[in-house]
């Protein structure tokens, strides 16, 4: 059964026994990749008239949804593009700092995390 990606993205969905899982439209068999690719070399015209069970919200919503996975790559990609392991004693200096720390979280005098043995 195909289900929406997010509430945000309900025309992009995925079926697990369809399409070997890939994003689609509306559950239909055109993946969000072919339809970008579609949409950068034809008009939207075209598209719907070679697919007639497509909509224009359909070409949308394929958009929407690439920008969206885009600005994601991008947030996390930032900085040097370099990404490296994070130590215990980081994070929980960062939800120290934004006030996520976990309820029970109990730290030596020296205000770190105590090793486990």
């Amino acid at each position: 059964m195909a289900t929406p990606i997010s509430p945000a993205h309900p025309r992009i969905t995925r079926d697990y026994d369809a399409y070997h899982g890939q994003v689609v439209v509306r559950g239909l068999r055109y993946p969000v990749w072919h339809v970008m690719e579609l949409l950068s070399c034809m008009s939207e015209a075209e598209i719907l008239a070679d697919y007639p069970d497509l909509e224009a919200e359909d070409l949308r919503a394929c958009q929407a949804y690439a920008a969206a996975i885009l600005k994601k790559i991008s947030r996390a990609t930032a900085g040097d593009g370099t990404r490296r392991a994070v130590t215990k004693q980081e994070l929980l200096a960062h939800l120290i700092k934004t006030g996520k720390v976990p309820p029970g979280t109990v730290l030596n005098e020296r205000g770190q995390l105590p090793l486990r043995r």
